[in-house]
Order: C-alpha cells, then structure tokens, then sequence
C-alpha cells in the first residue's frame, strides 16, 4: 500500500499539469489557529507526503515483531485453516507470477518505477510462497513451519524498517524548494531479487546517481567484482576441507568415526580424514585419573568445601571423629544382633575411587560407545558391591577388619563388574578413609571401638 501510494502520488506530480480556466476568487474561509509559516508548510508537506509511508510502516513493524516474539506452536483451528489457505496463497502467487513476468520482459519508456515495481513484486511473491509453504507444513512438522513463518515476518520487518527510516530522514531534512514529492518506498532487499545475483550492483547504481562516481570504470574495483564470488567460493571449500584435518591433544585420544562408524582410535597428534559430517573424531581421555566419592551429598557440595591452609585451624573435612557428620560420608546398612534377634543398624563410611579409562584402545571405544555417563555408572556398581558386601557382616567385625584388605576385596569386585560391563574402566585403588557409627550418641558397646 505505501508503495503504490508513493508511486502514484510521484507519477501524479511528474505529469503535466494542463492550464485550468481562471476561477472566480473563492469568499473568505473562518479565520482559524494561525501557525507559523515554516511549521504550516512542514505539516502539510508530512500530510501530504510522509503520513501514509509512516503509517503503514509502523503498523508492519508491529505485526512483524509480535510474529517474531510468538514462540507458540500452532493449535488445531491452525490445523484446520492451513488446509484451505495455502491454496489461495497459490493463486495470489500465480496471478503475481504473471504480472511480474509482464512488467519484467516489457520495458515502458516513459515508467519511472518500472524497476521499483519489478522488486516488490518478486519480493512479494518470495513471501506468499513461504507462508503457503510454511501453512502446508504445519501438519507434518509444526517447528519446521514455525520457523518459515518467522523467516517471512524478517522480510516484512526489514523492508518496513526500511521504509520508515527513509521516512524519517526525509522528515527531519529541509523541505525541496519546488516541494516535489519524494518516493520513500525504495527497498534495497526488494533490489536484489535478481539474476545473475549481482549484489555490489545496487551501491554503485547509488553511488553514481548521487554523488556523481562511476567505480565501474575503476580497473581494480572491475577485476574484484569479477573475482569476489571465485574466491569467496574458492575459500568456502578450502575451510570445508580443512574441516577433515584435526588434532588430538597430549592428554587426550581421538575416535576416527567415517559416516557415523568408528573405525580407529587415533593417538596424539595431527591426523587427515573426511571433513565434516562424513568424518569426525571424538575426544577420549588418555590416562587422567578421576577420584570419585560414594557420598549422598552432591559433588558439587563436596568440592565446594573450605580449601585447606597451613595455617590456621583444620578444615571440617579432615576431622574423622565418629559423631560428627561430614558432606564425604555416605550411610550403609549392615547386620546386627540385639537381645539373641537377627536385626540391622546403619554406619557412616567414606569411601573414595580412584579411576581412569583404560589404555587400550578397545577400553576407549568401550568408554565411549559402551556407557553414557562413567561416573554414574562407577557409583552404582561400587554401591551394589556395597551392599552385598556388607550385608552379612556386623559393626564390630568392620571397626576390626583391616581396611586394607577391605579395600581390596572392594577394588576386586568392583573392577570385575566393570569388566563384565565392557565400560572400558580401570579401577585404579579403592580407599577407605572412615567407617563409624552414624552422628549422634555413641551407641552401646560401641563408643570404645570406633575407627578413624
């Protein structure tokens, strides 16, 4: 609608005027607000010239903007309604198709926006088949459709932004001597919907209309606009086949995967394969060892504690005094014998893991391909030998048994479950740093006989 507007209102202006028959002096109009001179002409220049360009241009913005902003997918009455508009869409298209075939291979002499009109019409028709496209989408894949939807309301915005600086610039300039229309709606993407795809075009067209310079005479400037897209295109490739060269850190191995299958696992270095996606190298660790506690408090809470310092008390977490609790210490149920009746009780024990990937490369591939998260894995596994472990032993035969010997039965079981598994994980040394009573109270019997 501006565009049209604009064009009629500067054709209207550039025609010929024929001389009108003198009129008889009009009588008297009421006298009303005076204004002063400048601001008159000013405002009626805007109402004439700048209102409607203004107008709609604002009110395209806001539709364009609320369109981008809505991240909601489309209901069932969407789904009913993109079954019969895409239709009309496509007959709009067709009947702008052939207009702006028309007006394309016709060329009228005396048409001043013969161009102007050619671009909005492509552009025009580049936004009803995205929305027929996106409408006829909505059934099949709602994001896909969300997603053209958005594209065609970028268009909308970046032409009406468009139109509304050139309309402010305009406002805020001085006003023409001869007060001769200006036409606003000049889109600079509507300008490139051309073939071949020539995008410098439209700035040097500017250029020497306004100020006079012709770079397309310039040597250089006409042998870089030859070779632009060459080598643009030339260095598009080249970085896509450099995607293919990739390399593995000192502290890391590298799983080679061609179209999705690995094939080799690659040592540090640098190494050449397919560039992406047909190729790619997953990073494995190589040889860092992890330290991994079976507490029920988060890690994070646990890592999270006061750092120890030469000076200056002990940190809580160095203190093993059985009836203090600590964020390191996980709660085990054992067996238990009270008044001649089999029965449980609950002890405090910090166990820590010491454990690395393997360093064969089958242990890596199995690392990778084998499990999705190590560490949950390792301390679901340690937790089931726990409870097996412990299960028929009581507090008193704990607090005496060597933690050595406990640790290594532990590290066995576990690394033997880990195995039959095929994680890829090597279990390096399992530590017991306490067992004890929970927190609270000594118990009966016990208070004599805690461990640190």
């Amino acid at each position: 609608m501006a565009f049209v507007e604009n064009a009629l209102r500067c054709e209207q202006a550039a025609a010929p005027v024929a001389e009108m028959p003198a009129e008889e002096p009009a009588s008297p109009e009421p006298k009303r607000l005076q204004l002063p001179p400048q601001l008159q002409a000013w405002l009626s220049h805007f109402h004439q010239h700048l209102v409607t360009t203004a107008t709609i241009s604002v009110l395209a913005l806001c539709f364009a903007i609320a369109n981008l902003a809505d991240a909601a997918l489309f209901s069932e009455a969407d789904t009913v309604i993109s079954r019969v508009i895409p239709g009309v869409l496509l007959l709009l298209s067709f009947g702008l198709l052939v207009i702006e075939r028309m007006i394309s291979f016709k060329i009228v002499r005396h048409w001043r926006y013969q161009r102007e009109y050619i671009g909005l019409a492509r552009a025009m028709l580049s936004l009803l088949l995205v929305l027929a496209a996106a409408l006829l989408l909505v059934i099949f894949s709602p994001t896909l459709a969300l997603w053209l939807f958005r594209l065609g309301s970028l268009l909308v915005l970046v032409m009406a932004l468009e139109y509304l600086l050139r309309t402010l610039i305009t406002a805020l300039t001085p006003l023409p001597a001869d007060e001769a229309p200006r036409f606003l709606t000049v889109s600079t993407v509507a300008a490139l919907y051309r073939w071949p795809l020539r995008p410098l075009t439209v700035v040097l067209d500017a250029l020497e209309q306004r100020f006079g310079i012709d770079l397309r005479q310039v040597q250089a400037f006409r042998l870089m606009g030859k070779t632009v897209l060459p080598v643009a295109f030339g260095i598009a490739v080249l970085g896509w086949l450099l995607s293919g060269l990739t390399e593995v850190p000192l502290q890391q191995r590298g799983i080679y995967e061609r179209f999705g299958r690995p094939l080799a696992v690659l040592s540090p270095g640098l190494h050449v394969g397919l560039p992406w996606p047909f190729g790619r190298v997953r990073p494995v660790e190589n040889g860092t060892v992890h330290e991994l506690r079976l507490s029920d408090e988060p890690e994070s809470q646990a890592q999270s504690a006061e750092p120890d310092s030469a000076e200056g008390p002990a940190p809580q977490s160095s203190w093993r005094l059985w009836d203090s609790s600590h964020l390191t210490d996980q709660s085990q149920v054992i067996a238990s014998k009270a008044n001649d009746r089999q029965s449980f009780q609950i002890v405090n024990m910090d166990i820590r893991l010491i454990w690395r990937v393997g360093l064969r490369n089958e242990d890596a591939l199995n690392s990778q391909y084998q499990a999705e998260d190590l560490p949950v894995l390792i301390r679901s596994i340690a937790r089931q030998v726990l409870v097996v472990q412990f299960a028929s032993k009581q507090l008193d035969v704990l607090l005496n048994e060597q933690r050595a010997s406990l640790a290594s039965a532990l590290n066995r079981q576990i690394q033997q479950r880990l195995v039959t598994l095929h994680t890829g994980v090597e279990l390096l040394s399992t530590r017991i740093e306490a067992i004890h009573p929970p927190a609270g109270p000594p118990m009966p019997g016990t208070a004599c006989r805690r461990r640190k």
